[in-house]
């Protein structure tokens, strides 16, 4: 299976709305589709949206009112996926989130999602240093 290996480090929720379903698809580029086998976009359901997103890698739970994407199960980054991330961003403008990767050669980015849109951001890690088993510290 080809593709880029990515593994989450950490994924904020994301709520879509119910009535922001339909944003989804709206907002993919002309010509995306994410079923092959039928040329089907996003469906117009929580359930059948929450089945499509799981194909793609992505958890979510159907709620009351929506659909609440919180983890990612997949492995392989999609050949599409800034499409996906900006089609749900725009989704649920109200969300907040923070989505930080690292990817098959260890190099680590951020999707930060606000106010409909999305960006990515590079990642470093800084490890604070401090006594060490068995020292003491500064008095």
């Amino acid at each position: 299976n080809m593709g880029y290996s990515i593994r989450a480090l950490r994924m904020d929720d994301i709520a879509i709305p119910a009535d922001r379903l339909s944003a989804l698809n709206e907002n993919l580029p002309d010509g995306w589709r994410h079923r092959w086998h039928d040329n089907a976009k996003f469906g117009d359901t929580p359930e059948e949206v929450q089945e499509e997103l799981a194909g793609i890698g992505l958890m979510a739970d159907v709620v009351e009112g929506g659909v609440v994407v919180n983890g990612w199960d997949g492995e392989k980054e999609p050949w599409d996926w800034d499409d996906i991330l900006r089609a749900i961003a725009k989704a649920a403008p109200t969300s907040e989130a923070v989505w930080i990767f690292i990817g098959e050669d260890n190099l680590m980015w951020a999707y930060v999602f606000a106010d409909g849109s999305f960006s990515i951001e590079s990642v470093d890690v800084v490890v604070a240093t401090g006594p060490r088993a068995g020292e003491r510290g500064p008095k």
